[in-house]
């Protein structure tokens, strides 16, 4: 142990340097670096109580002299979050650590990252097209770091919270909704409608624009789930992609997800009409239809490759004469209709699946031109009394 003075703008201090032994969580030697105490016995007391602390095997990280790098660090951090997200969400952390965020800071050693780093990487990504996504990507390095100092691997405020998120520019003129008014669904659904060799497709966006259901839900469904007689579908499962390209069942979004949404006659009989296809081609292939195949079944498995619907959407609406919308905007599209038709709050958020019902408020309280209208009518009568 060695224990000597310097100054400081006329300040004297006192610096320890000293050994504490093998560590065992590394197996090398470990020495500590102490600076700014006061007194010399100020600095003998604190190497004692580290070398305690380091004997009882209690010795914090920050207090190792460890230099983590930001990879290190991730590395755990993503064990720990996998198993608090659904699996899609996990591919696609994944994917944006892998393509966006560590290519910056893997090798960094942690405790260096300033914030003007971050904040000229996080400016970087929104100027390369990336407005979208750029914020998203900051909340990722913001958790890594807040990892961190949980884990006490850094000392400090989150220099990740430090930073100004930039704002996507408001754009002059009239922006198109992500939903179809009841007319304009009826418009996309009529285009697919007219071509036989996509049957499969219309009945999709049918159920999809007509249940609110979300993809995966729809994906998941399988024969059993759905009362002809009754006229409604179960939803009890959800299908998401792993890493390797495989299919996997995951629970519904939320607790609430699970549900039976009520079905009209036309989408019923255009299920039963898929049905009986279906039926039709797996005898021409020597195969029988079970009740526990999938409605929509993909080519090399039982469940439809999740980014099948995304290619067709963009191919149906290149003749659809509608304006383009998410597939997404197909479960906004149904909530608004709930809405205009006057469905009470409560059932439009157990048909959609909320937990919460300020969800059902705030994301899906879309205003159409009818219910403008129907409110300046009701407005004008009002006051014309």
């Amino acid at each position: 142990m060695e224990i000597y003075q310097y100054e400081v703008k006329g300040q004297k201090y006192y610096r320890l340097k000293a050994y504490l032994g093998i560590d065992p969580h590394t197996g090398k030697k470990k020495s500590v670096t102490r600076s700014k105490f006061k007194t010399k016995k100020a600095a003998k007391l604190a190497f004692n109580k580290l070398l305690i602390q380091f004997e009882d095997n209690k010795l914090e990280p920050s207090q190792r002299n460890e230099k983590l790098k930001f990879k290190d660090v991730y590395d755990e951090w993503i064990t720990s979050y996998k198993e608090t997200v659904r699996n899609s969400t996990y591919i696609n952390t994944i994917s944006a650590f892998k393509n966006h965020i560590l290519p910056v800071f893997a090798d960094q050693y942690i405790n260096t990252i300033t914030i003007s780093e971050i904040q000229k990487t996080v400016n970087r990504w929104f100027k390369a097209d990336s407005k979208v996504n750029c914020k998203k990507w900051a909340n990722f390095v913001a958790s890594v770091f807040n990892f961190a100092i949980r884990m006490g691997y850094y000392k400090g405020l989150n220099p990740a919270k430090s930073i100004t998120l930039p704002k996507m520019p408001e754009i002059p003129g009239e922006k198109k909704p992500n939903f179809y008014t009841q007319k304009e669904l009826n418009k996309f659904l009529d285009s697919l409608s007219k071509d036989e060799k996509v049957f499969n497709r219309y009945v999709f966006f049918r159920l999809l624009g007509f249940s609110g259901m979300r993809k995966g839900e729809i994906l998941a469904i399988e024969w059993k789930d759905v009362d002809f007689s009754k006229r409604y579908v179960r939803i009890n499962k959800s299908v998401s992609v792993l890493s390797t390209s495989k299919d996997k069942l995951n629970p519904p979004k939320t607790k609430a997800g699970y549900r039976a949404i009520p079905l009209d006659p036309k989408t019923i009989n255009l299920l039963q009409q898929w049905k009986i296809r279906c039926k039709e081609y797996k005898l021409m292939v020597g195969q029988y239809l079970s009740e526990t195949d999938a409605v929509f079944e993909g080519r090399s498995g039982k469940f439809m490759n999740p980014n099948s619907p995304q290619k067709w959407l963009k191919k149906a609406l290149e003749t659809s004469g509608t304006h383009q919308i998410t597939l997404h905007g197909f479960r906004k599209s149904y909530c608004t209709a709930l809405v205009s038709a006057g469905v009470p709050i409560k059932e439009v958020q157990r048909r959609m699946g909320h937990d919460d019902i300020k969800t059902t408020l705030d994301v899906y309280s879309f205003v159409t031109h009818d219910q403008i209208e129907k409110a300046n009518r009701q407005f004008e009568k009002y006051i014309s009394l």
